[in-house]
């Protein structure tokens, strides 16, 4: 009788310890992860009505979106002309490429797309030869610049600019395309030396002289960036009361 009891027990035991582990299986291999699924699903379903909700709003009742910092994208088109920085990286250009800017010229104009015209001067014809390559060596198209978006305005630079030879020539243009500034290279003409330049002994017959038509764009609508407008780095005085003139020649 008594091994009867706890053989009876015993099966007792066995059978709470299987219906336990039976639920516990069931809690956590199937309830579990089927509540965790119903609640991902639940959310989802919510990030997908807000978003209708959003879509759905009229344009008028939506609040504009402002920047919070627009530093990064004012390296590439201020809300300013920026004259004296772009003054500053033609410089940089000058001295990397070891040439000479004889002469700089900047208009201020709205963006105006011409035709390019067809030309017979041989050095013209080069000038485009070189400035298509310059502008596609990036993988991109040579073509005529095209009309932007309302509210962007352009800075037009003319450069007369003297290069020792091509490699410096190749690399004043390089320079210039590459900098953060937005900048397009829109003609080079060259230009000859005259018969006295020639005939001079010190003359580099290398040496290659060329017009450059550079052009910068701003967005000077956007006034409620003028915050994060970059600041420019311009050399420190050195103390002369007449920069015109050599400390030598003051004393």
């Amino acid at each position: 009788m008594r091994d009867k009891d706890k053989r009876l027990s015993y099966v007792g035991i066995a059978a709470s310890i299987l219906l336990l582990a039976s639920g516990l299986y069931g809690y956590f291999g199937v309830l579990a992860p089927l509540h965790q699924k119903v609640e991902t699903v639940s959310s989802e379903i919510k990030q997908q009505q807000t978003f209708l909700e959003k879509m759905n709003k009229p344009l008028h009742e939506s609040t504009p979106v402002l920047l919070e910092n627009t530093y990064s994208l004012q390296e590439e088109v201020p809300v300013k002309p920026l004259v004296d920085q772009l003054i500053l990286q033609f410089e940089k250009a000058e001295t990397l490429s070891d040439s000479l800017i004889v002469t700089m010229d900047f208009s201020d104009s709205k963006i105006s797309t011409t035709p390019k015209e067809e030309t017979d001067d041989p050095l013209k014809k080069a000038g485009e030869i070189l400035l298509d390559q310059t502008n596609s060596s990036d993988g991109k198209e040579s073509s005529s610049p095209e009309a932007l978006p309302e509210g962007v305005q352009k800075i037009t630079v003319e450069m007369s600019v003297v290069s020792k030879n091509y490699e410096g020539l190749l690399k004043f243009l390089s320079t210039i395309k590459d900098l953060k500034r937005i900048t397009v290279i829109e003609a080079i003409i060259f230009s000859s030396l005259d018969e006295i330049e020639l005939s001079s002994p010190e003359v580099n017959h290398d040496q290659l002289q060329y017009e450059v038509t550079v052009a910068a764009y701003y967005l000077p609508e956007l006034t409620v960036y003028l915050k994060d407008l970059p600041k420019g780095g311009f050399p420190a005085p050195d103390g002369k009361e007449n920069p015109l003139i050599n400390g030598d020649e003051e004393e």
